[in-house]
């Protein structure tokens, strides 16, 4: 479930961070490790965006944007059924848009059999639930 998976909140963190920078237009690139914005610069980018007087400010204005986010994605995957075996996935839907930036879509893939890269053997695999981004097509035109 995406209440519990560590792995999942860290990505729809890393997610926000990344879509916040874009917004903010203070997206870092360093050829030589090739590392993202970290969450000071992020602040610090939208505490001069925003004209805030402190960093807490800031912080507290990312962190609520956030848990805004993360609430109507735990909601909306409440809502969404993971299919049985033999049944189709459930179709991605948008369930939280990011207004000029992109859609966050949320689905459920079937069960189905896969294959153990080491040795070769068949596994099953769960159904599990989805969920994936799609920048707006003026961000991809500036991109």
């Amino acid at each position: 479930m995406l209440q519990g998976c560590y792995k999942c909140l860290v990505f729809k963190q890393d997610m926000l961070m990344l879509l916040f920078s874009v917004v903010a237009g203070a997206a870092t690139f360093n050829p030589n490790n090739k590392k993202t914005m970290s969450k000071i610069e992020l602040v610090e980018a939208l505490q001069k965006e925003l004209g805030l007087e402190s960093k807490a400010e800031a912080t507290r204005t990312l962190d609520a944007v956030g848990a805004v986010y993360l609430k109507v994605l735990k909601k909306a995957a409440k809502a969404v059924k993971k299919p049985k075996k033999g049944e189709a996935a459930v179709k991605p839907s948008v369930v939280a848009p990011l207004p000029g930036v992109g859609n966050f879509y949320l689905g459920a893939s079937a069960p189905r059999k896969g294959r153990n890269p080491l040795d070769g053997s068949s596994v099953n695999v769960k159904a599990k639930k989805k969920i994936s981004f799609k920048a707006s097509p003026s961000i991809a035109a500036k991109l």
